[in-house]
């Protein structure tokens, strides 16, 4: 924001960062020097869930779907198991390190989660005694606290430095900037962090409690072990319940909102404590007969507290909700084929304008008249997909003056959200002139030229052959891909791919790198309520990190192609199902 307000003005920069929309909540937060610049920025990373009552569903149960979305990688980020002991079996999935099963499904209950995308951060500008070893606070010098870390390396010396904290956190040496933090910078000025995370992230025990629930109200209470980081978490049992929990340690500000480093000399921001859990949104059995959450702001105007500003739009989660109020009778296989939903309602809201110009040749007319009639689903086999995106890009490139300064381009436009969402619709509905001057006519009209050749460039003269997924892939890589000759041993998959970072299918890029897609469904489930065994699930390559195992990418034409495996529950179900077992006996 500060570079847009200095390359362009207040105003100019303000219709760039719109605030979100009403159902939104608050708008998003501005940024502070180079340190917040350094900070990643989102390429679409979210989740979807949602649970859809008996009431809706063929079966007369329950039915949730869940689809984590993270980083593409190689091995998978999720690591599938069913685990039964005394009191105790549960089936699904987990990070490697984790205590227990995360998102799963009992013999009772299944559960889902996506991000709360809540502000739990703050920094604080501190002021130091001359030799830098107090900062003041409310007239008097607190010492700061002075631990020693040492970071053993491979193959060399230890490297050993000093972590200086205040009553606030660490103080930040240190800042990574650049495209994937790729280079470390001093901070100009000093600066404490203060961090929700760090008065602790979950009661490992909570995640065994979550299993062992009972009804949604014991399922609640496994839920307040669960403080960091803040979920979204939906449930659904056998008895008809379907419910929703936000869980997460929000902090009671005095003053402001966070969106910008604060005085740490006073006590004015100080946190007052944390929402407490019975102030968290939560609902039961609601009159739509779904409960859907896709990052999107997750409570009303009205609601007394702050739980973030960042939130994601809301378009997957209105798609979401389309889909599943226009049917009564909600199957498995709907499900799935919601999770793969490639059409853009943001496309859809942009279009009438973006084709309202007229083309001086041939190629842009026709472009034009094949977008007239496009319903903007990103498919990955669209020709019209393909250029809409690609002179998107060429439209904000012209509306923000890229050639002239490319840094504060690449800044703002890595992560298209504000720009295609809220800043480029609202000024063409107003007709509020480009940021940088001219018309919005001769910047859509050149943008469209621009994109033309670009594609042309990218996937030959013969234009009848464009498709969005010939440009927009996703790479399955193990980290040792990058090492020279091992490159294909180490590549999982490779896959063309719809969507964007707002379609209900989650294919995210960054656009300062191109337009392979960062971001996916890490894991896609739906869990039938009304019998276990149908349910359905898929990771995006397999369980094994070991390329020569058979289960290294088993999976990953399954998940190319929107479908879903079985995912067994019952015993006669899971031992029909398996290739092999083994026995482990001790002593």
């Amino acid at each position: 924001r500060l570079r847009l307000y200095e390359r362009l003005g207040a105003s100019a920069a303000d219709a760039l960062l719109p605030p979100t929309p009403v159902d939104l909540g608050p708008a998003a937060g501005s940024l502070a020097g180079r340190l917040l610049e350094g900070l990643p920025r989102s390429r679409g990373r979210g989740s979807n869930n949602w649970v859809v009552s008996g009431s809706r569903t063929a079966s007369g149960r329950p039915l949730l779907a869940n689809d984590p979305h993270l980083l593409a990688q190689q091995p998978a980020a999720w690591f599938e198991l069913h685990l039964r002991a005394p009191g105790y079996e549960a089936r699904g999935v987990a990070f490697p390190f984790a205590p227990g099963i995360g998102v799963g499904t009992t013999s009772h209950h299944a559960w889902g989660v996506t991000n709360v995308s809540g502000d739990i951060q703050d920094l604080y500008v501190e002021r130091l005694n001359d030799t830098g070893t107090a900062a003041e606070f409310d007239g008097t010098w607190e010492p700061l606290e002075v631990r020693s870390e040492t970071i053993e390396v491979r193959g060399g010396r230890a490297v050993t430095f000093d972590v200086r904290e205040s009553r606030h956190g660490p103080i930040l040496e240190t800042a990574t900037v650049g495209v994937g933090g790729t280079e470390f910078v001093p901070i100009d000025g000093t600066f404490a962090l203060r961090w929700a995370a760090a008065d602790g992230l979950l009661e490992p025990s909570s995640l065994v409690d979550l299993v062992r629930a009972t009804s949604f109200e014991e399922f609640r209470q496994a839920l307040r072990g669960l403080s960091c980081p803040g979920q979204n978490v939906v449930y659904a049992d056998i008895e008809g319940t379907i419910g929703y929990q936000c869980t997460g340690r929000f902090p009671i500000r005095r003053t402001g909102e966070g969106s910008a480093p604060v005085p740490g000399w006073t006590s004015e921001h100080e946190w007052d404590g944390y929402v407490p859990f019975d102030e968290l949104p939560w609902s039961k059995d609601p009159g739509s007969g779904f409960i859907v959450t896709a990052n999107n702001r997750i409570h009303d105007e009205d609601y007394p507290h702050l739980i973030g500003l960042d939130f994601h739009t809301p378009y997957r989660a209105r798609r979401i909700a389309h889909l599943l109020s226009s049917n009564d009778g909600v199957s498995v296989a709907d499900c799935g084929s919601i999770q793969v939903d490639t059409v853009s309602l943001p496309a859809q809201r942009l279009l009438p304008h973006l084709v309202s110009i007229d083309s001086t040749n041939d190629e842009g007319a026709e472009a034009l008249e094949r977008l007239r009639r496009w319903d903007g689903d990103l498919r990955a086999d669209s020709w019209e997909a393909a250029v809409y995106e690609v002179w998107l890009g060429e439209i904000a490139a012209r509306a923000l003056g890229a050639e002239d300064d490319p840094e504060t381009f690449a800044a703002y436009f890595s992560s298209r959200e504000a720009f295609v969402c809220s800043a480029l619709p609202a000024m063409l509905e107003s007709r509020r002139p480009p940021p940088v001057g001219g018309s919005w006519d001769e910047i859509l009209a050149g943008g469209l030229a621009a994109a033309l050749r670009l594609l042309e460039e990218r996937l030959g003269d013969e234009r009848t052959a464009w498709r969005w997924g010939a440009l927009h892939r996703v790479r399955f890589a193990h980290p040792l891909a990058r090492m020279p000759g091992l490159g294909p041993m180490f590549v999982a998959g490779e896959h063309e791919l719809g969507g964007d970072e707002q379609t209900v299918l989650q294919a995210g890029f960054d656009a300062h790198l191109g337009f392979d897609a960062l971001v996916i469904p890490s894991w896609r489930v739906v869990v039938d309520l009304a019998d276990l065994d149908a349910s359905r699930a898929v990771l995006t390559t397999g369980q094994s990190g070991n390329p020569s195992s058979p289960h290294w990418n088993d999976q990953s034409a399954l998940w190319a192609a929107g479908e879903l495996r079985e995912c067994p529950f019952s015993r006669p179900a899971v031992e029909a199902a398996s290739e092999r077992s083994m026995l482990l006996v001790p002593g």
